[in-house]
C-alpha cells in the first residue's frame, strides 16, 4: 500500500532516529562543510526513505536497507509520495552520503549502490504528443502579423511576417531564430539535373549540431523583403 507524503513534521522525527544518524549529520557539518539547507534536506531525505521502507527509526542501522528494499522504497516515493523529481533526486543523494560516510566509518564493508538504483527506479513520464496549429489556426496568426489598421497592435508587420513564417514552417526554435544571421543562408542545387538554386537556411541548433532546411519561394521572398 502506497503512504502518503508526509509533512516534513510527521516524517520520523529527527530524535527517533539512531545515533550513527546524528553522528553523519554532524560528519556533514565538521567534514563535509555542508550548508545548513543542505543538511536540512539530506535529514529529511534519509527519514523519508526510512519511512517508506517501513522501518522504525529506532531500528534503522546501516546495514537495515538493503539493495532490493531501497528499490521498493524510491519506487514507491516516486509513485504514490506526491513528491518532486528534483526530492527523489535528493532524497537519494542524501542516501548516497550517509552511506558513503558508515563505509568510511567502517560500519559497512559495502554501499548500496544508489547509481543503480536511479537507473532501475526512473518512471518514465506519460507519453506527450505535441500540438499542432490547425490551418485556420496558422491563417489567424498571418493576418494578425500583418493586420496594423489600428495603428499599434503590429508596428512591423513585414518583420512579424517573416518570424511567424519561419517559426512556423521551418519549425525553428525562439533562440535559434534570433541567433540566425545572414552567413547561414545558402543557394545550393538540391538535385544535380536541376539548373535552379535553392534557398537553404544552416540552422546551428543545440550541440553545435546543424540542420540544413530548404527554403520555399514564399519563405525566400518574406525573407527578401524582410532584408529589404
Amino acid at each position: 500500500m502506497a503512504h502518503r507524503e508526509l509533512p516534513y513534521r510527521e516524517l520520523p522525527p529527527p530524535a527517533d532516529m539512531p545515533a550513527v544518524f546524528h553522528e553523519w549529520l554532524d560528519w556533514l557539518t565538521v567534514y563535509e562543510d555542508k550548508p545548513a539547507t543542505t543538511i536540512r534536506a539530506y535529514n529529511q531525505g534519509v527519514r523519508r526513505a526510512v519511512f517508506y521502507a517501513g522501518v522504525r527509526p529506532s531500528g534503522f542501522g546501516p546495514a537495515t536497507l538493503g539493495q532490493a528494499q531501497l528499490i521498493d522504497a524510491i519506487r514507491e516515493i516516486r509513485v504514490g509520495g506526491g513528491v518532486s523529481k528534483a526530492t527523489v533526486s535528493q532524497t537519494m543523494a542524501a542516501l548516497k552520503s550517509f552511506f558513503a560516510f558508515c563505509v568510511e566509518k567502517g560500519y559497512l564493508d559495502t554501499a548500496p549502490d544508489i547509481g543503480r538504483i536511479r537507473k532501475l527506479t526512473r518512471i518514465s513520464p506519460p507519453q506527450a504528443d505535441p500540438q499542432y496549429f490547425r490551418p485556420v489556426q496558422i491563417r489567424a496568426l498571418y493576418a494578425a502579423a500583418t493586420d496594423d489598421a489600428d495603428g499599434s497592435r503590429v508596428r512591423w508587420p513585414v518583420r512579424d511576417l517573416a518570424m511567424c513564417s519561419f517559426l512556423a514552417v521551418l519549425g525553428l526554435r525562439a533562440s535559434e531564430l534570433t541567433a540566425a544571421d545572414l552567413g547561414w543562408l545558402t543557394r545550393e542545387r538540391l538535385v544535380d539535373a536541376d539548373d535552379r538554386a535553392t534557398w537553404m537556411l544552416h540552422v546551428e541548433g543545440k550541440g553545435g549540431r546543424i540542420r540544413r532546411l530548404p527554403l520555399s519561394p514564399e519563405l525566400a521572398e518574406a525573407n527578401s523583403r524582410w532584408q529589404d
